[in-house]
């Protein structure tokens, strides 16, 4: 709702960015902090909670991560949409190499050739996703990611509400 508005209203706010109402509460809590490269000053809680809240969501389902911690920097930590990028993506491949030595070591249920297959794919997929970002910017991009959270939602609860045609089927669709 707040990107719509932002996209709706971006003449208006293109001399500053206006604070979210939880973004003014994380200012008064106690340890704040500033972070020069990214321009945040905020609480040190907010982003140990963020991190705490991914990490529990990518252990707990083995994602997560990514559309929970890219909408909490936005519109909760407030920072820049080049910083949360990369930012994101440092602090997933850390928590996602240590999830999977932790699951190998535990469980031993990796495959090695399926995830070097999905590796394979990601790395095109990020190529060609950091081509596609240099002409989607800013609040477009914002209302992007929030139109394919809506609809992977939508998808979601389609499934769970419409009963399947042979429940007990094992055969794939086509």
């Amino acid at each position: 709702w707040e990107t719509l508005r932002t996209f709706i209203h971006r003449n208006e706010l293109q001399s500053g960015q206006q604070d979210s109402a939880i973004l003014r509460w994380l200012k008064t809590l106690p340890y704040q902090t500033t972070y020069n490269t990214s321009g945040v000053s905020v609480s040190i809680l907010a982003p140990t909670f963020i991190g705490f809240s991914s990490g529990l969501m990518i252990s707990i389902l083995g994602s997560g991560g990514g559309f929970i911690i890219v909408p909490a920097m936005i519109y909760f930590l407030g920072m820049p949409a080049l910083m949360i990028r990369g930012t994101s993506l440092l602090q997933l491949m850390v928590l996602a190499s240590f999830s999977c030595v932790m699951y190998s070591v535990s469980s031993h249920s990796v495959d090695l050739m399926l995830a070097a297959l999905l590796i394979s794919g990601s790395v095109v997929g990020t190529i060609l996703g950091l081509r596609a970002s240099k002409h989607i910017k800013g609040v477009a991009a914002h209302l992007l990611l929030a139109a394919l959270i809506i609809v992977v939602a939508f998808k979601m609860a389609y499934g769970l509400v419409i009963p399947p045609a042979d429940p007990f089927s094992l055969s794939v669709e086509h």
